[in-house]
């Protein structure tokens, strides 16, 4: 209606931006007589000066962190540690070391020297600012994967959502640790949730398209990982995403496509490369899975591969016994694929197998809801 509601000049040193920023947020609030939380009002309240050039860092460790690639996440280290070193005191540079540190024990390091190192950002983090929600949610999944302790991973990140409702991260965090609890349906409403925050965001489309994969809704899996390649064709979880979903459906022809696009995207990261070569031993393009094989074994003497990448293919090429043995190193090593059991639709044709039943019971992984 054009009619004024409130108006307010500021000026504040820039080191009290985020204070100024929560200053505003209380003065509409109380203009516009809204209900804030408890939660909500104590955050408010306690914003502390920052130092311009750490929250530049941890911005730009944040935008690596969101491309979904190791030496981008390698990158995100550095910027993070850039921050801490400006100012030791900044809990949220923390929370960025600990989930960076967590991404890269998925796909490029071994995991003892990957998430020890992130609970212990984690805890800094906390110690630092025990009502951060980014601190609770680094520490849930440093948890997760670290520990492999369900319960007390799923009171931290609940205590995430709860410090701040409307952190995609957060909706997103918590969402994964539902799926692979097969709790499938309280995963998607947690991931629409962090979708709705950041509409536009190609990582939130990417994620709920995974979340639908894992969910076994194919056809919507792949209409999710669509949209997001309108935003953005170097996408790359969403286009891996979109590949298996067609492999799932039997559309061969279209996954291996869509997966050898990936593996050029990611610049041959292991996890497309190795469903690449679970879609061709499924296609009868055994010579093509054979050399993937050799250069995942190749790779995880040289440096390191998840276990179950290598597994992946063997099951590919229908050798259900050689996928046994290296879920079996992977259990061994603690990896995080390991944990992600559940969520991997490849290990369908596992699931009636004892071995499988065995190895998630040991790992404390519930049991299959085929209905959820």
């Amino acid at each position: 209606t054009d009619r004024h509601l409130w108006a307010r000049s500021y000026e504040r040193d820039f080191r009290d931006v985020l204070a100024l920023q929560d200053e505003v947020a209380r003065a509409i609030a109380g203009q516009i007589q809204a209900r804030l939380t408890s939660d909500e009002q104590a955050r408010l309240s306690r914003a502390r000066p920052v130092n311009p050039q750490a929250h530049d860092a941890y911005l730009k460790g944040r935008y690596e962190w969101y491309r979904w690639r190791p030496e981008n996440y390698r990158k995100a280290l550095d910027y993070f540690r850039q921050a801490i070193a400006i100012d030791p005191s900044y809990a949220p540079a923390y929370a960025g070391l600990a989930e960076a540190y967590s991404r890269l024990g998925d796909s490029a390091w071994r995991p003892a020297d990957a998430y020890p190192k992130a609970k212990s950002a984690a805890l800094k983090s906390v110690e630092l600012d025990p009502e951060l929600a980014e601190a609770r949610t680094a520490l849930g999944m440093s948890i997760l994967f670290n520990d492999w302790d369900w319960a007390a991973a799923e009171r931290e990140l609940r205590r995430g959502i709860d410090l701040d409702p409307r952190s995609p991260i957060a909706h997103m965090a918590y969402s994964a640790f539902l799926g692979l609890m097969e709790r499938q349906e309280e995963a998607l409403v947690q991931m629409n949730r962090g979708r709705e925050l950041d509409p536009l965001s190609v990582t939130t489309r990417g994620v709920k398209a995974f979340r639908l994969f894992s969910a076994r809704r194919y056809d919507e899996a792949i209409e999710e990982s669509k949209s997001a390649l309108e935003l953005d064709p170097t996408a790359i979880q969403a286009r891996a995403t979109l590949g298996r979903a067609y492999l799932q459906k039997g559309m061969v022809g279209p996954a291996i496509a869509e997966l050898e696009r990936t593996v050029d995207l990611s610049r041959r990261d292991m996890g497309p490369v190795a469903w690449l070569g679970y879609a061709y031993g499924v296609a009868g393009q055994k010579e093509k899975a054979q050399a993937v094989l050799r250069e995942l074994q190749q790779r995880f003497q040289e440096g390191y591969v998840s276990p179950p990448l290598v597994a992946l293919v063997f099951l590919g090429l229908g050798d259900r016994d050689r996928a046994f043995e290296w879920l079996e190193k992977g259990y061994a090593l603690r990896d995080s694929l390991i944990v992600r059991l559940n969520a991997t639709r490849e290990f369908d044709a596992l699931r009636s197998d004892p071995r499988f039943a065995d190895l998630k019971r040991r790992v404390g992984l519930p049991s299959e809801k085929r209905g959820s």
